[in-house]
């Protein structure tokens, strides 16, 4: 288990910059399933709740 969580975690270091999980109301998603922009879900994986894996990262 804590090596499935070390992967995840390296993973996602490696996909984004640490700032962009973090709230901000600069930062915006856009959803993989309806290729359309909305403000980053709690998670950014999938999940049941929500199927869609979502690219999240600061507009510039």
């Amino acid at each position: 288990m804590k090596f499935t969580l070390f992967l995840i975690a390296i993973g996602a270091a490696l996909a984004a910059p640490s700032e962009v999980f973090m709230k901000d109301e600069n930062l915006y998603c856009w959803d993989l399933c309806s290729f359309e922009e909305r403000k980053c879900p709690d998670q950014m994986f999938p999940s049941f709740k929500d199927p869609c894996w979502t690219c999240c990262g600061y507009i510039i």
